[in-house]
């Protein structure tokens, strides 16, 4: 059996304790040692000298935690002892307290100070947070009713006036109603506009990738439409065929791509065969060099589902969001450094990435601008609405539900000339 005071070189337990309570070091830890130099240090050794060269001593002599009097209020009661805690005020309705428990839960261990520094210093594990940075963005931290200000305004400052002290202690209140008071409450005047800021600092390079990628999609979808000339001289042997089946009060010039997903309908007299059946039969045995299109057109089956008018939309707000943060910062309510909160650090932790985030804008927009007139130009070419937001919206998926129905027709009578 191994001796009770064997050391241990990964023990979390000192052999060498002080004799009383001294300040806390928090740790950012590192859990596993093995491939650290952590692991070749000797730590009871060196404990053994720092003892012996009365190191220990001294430090427990100047950190240790100050026994503070406490001064009690006499009642009819006679009194309370020094061991009964005052019970901490909450303001807040359960509902939004329990929030803050739920959305700060991986800070719970931290001091409540030491929380709200975190957040005023924008520090890392704050700003990488999108949780956090989205609870932060709530409606219910931006709206201060007359019952929420009359209840937190004693325990309030001015954070523009340093001078300034709440009439009551905020230590009284329970850690929800702190943090709030603290960061919502104290910087109401410019909360919603910080908050806002971190966010769209946190996803705006995000939202710009994502935006492009559809932009580029467009653009590649655009281009396979505009060169295939294949798929025009298919849309005019259908209308060719069309018009000799027509009436000459039928008669079509063109038609709109709508059209190509009734094709399929269309039954032949022994109600086993489809016109898109003699369609790809034509273009198959007639005209080989047309079926072309189908493989020219692949590239619509990734855009299909992609909505035109919601990336307009994505776009705009892209833009607005940008535009918004930044007015707030050359003349809003980010504007004055002087009416910050003095340990806010919000300006410095946005004013770069902010510029990079108006570069990526305004290359953005460019883009949409671009896309979207070729978009609507394409749409013009083969005929359709480009202000009805239907056909918008379904320009690629007509076309591709009829490549894959052509395709599925192909098979069909491949088999069928198999099987004969």
């Amino acid at each position: 059996m191994e001796p009770e005071n064997s050391p241990n070189p990964k023990s979390l337990i000192p052999s060498l304790k002080p004799k009383n309570k001294l300040k806390q070091m928090h740790w950012d830890k590192i859990d596993d040692i093995d491939n650290t130099f952590w692991g070749d240090i000797e730590h009871e050794k060196l404990s053994g000298q720092l003892k012996e060269r009365g190191i220990l001593e001294e430090v427990e002599r100047h950190f240790a935690v100050k026994s503070t009097q406490i001064k009690l209020r006499k009642d009819l009661s006679g009194g309370k002892t020094s061991t009964d805690q005052p019970k901490k005020i909450s303001l807040l309705t359960r509902d939004l307290a329990q929030q803050f428990g739920i959305n700060l839960h991986m800070f719970a261990a931290a001091p409540v100070e030491d929380l709200i520094m975190k957040v005023l210093h924008c520090d890392k594990d704050i700003l990488d947070n999108v949780t956090v940075l989205e609870f932060f963005n709530s409606e219910l931290l931006s709206e201060f009713n007359e019952t929420t200000i009359r209840n937190f305004k004693p325990y309030s400052w001015e954070v523009s006036d340093p001078e300034s002290k709440p009439k009551k202690d905020p230590a009284e209140l329970e850690r929800p109603d702190r943090v709030y008071l603290e960061l919502c409450f104290n910087l109401r005047h410019y909360w919603k506009s910080r908050s806002r800021a971190l966010l769209l600092m946190h996803s705006y390079g995000r939202d710009y990738m994502d935006l492009l990628k559809k932009l580029r999609m467009v653009d590649e979808a655009n281009a396979s439409i505009r060169n295939s000339d294949s798929l025009r001289h298919v849309l005019g042997i259908i209308r060719s065929v069309g018009n000799f089946m027509n009436d000459d009060s039928k008669q079509a010039l063109g038609f709109k791509i709508g059209t190509l997903q009734r094709l399929k309908f269309m039954k032949d007299d022994t109600n086993a065969m489809h016109f898109l059946h003699y369609v790809e039969r034509i273009i198959r045995n007639t005209f080989p060099e047309y079926g072309s299109f189908v493989d020219e057109l692949s590239v619509l089956l990734h855009v299909q589902n992609l909505s035109i008018e919601q990336i307009e939309t994505e776009s705009q707000e892209f833009d607005r969001q940008i535009n918004g943060v930044a007015e707030s910062i050359s003349k809003g309510n980010l504007s004055d450094p002087e009416c910050l909160h003095p340990e806010d650090y919000v300006l410095k932790k946005v004013a770069s990435p902010l510029e990079s985030a108006k570069i990526k804008n305004s290359l953005l927009q460019s883009h949409v601008k671009t896309t979207m007139e070729e978009y609507n130009s394409l749409m013009t070419y083969f005929g359709e609405n480009v202000k009805d937001s239907f056909s918008r919206n379904t320009f690629y998926e007509k076309i591709s539900m009829f490549v894959s129905e052509f395709k599925k027709a192909h098979i069909e009578n491949v088999q069928k000339e198999e099987e004969q």
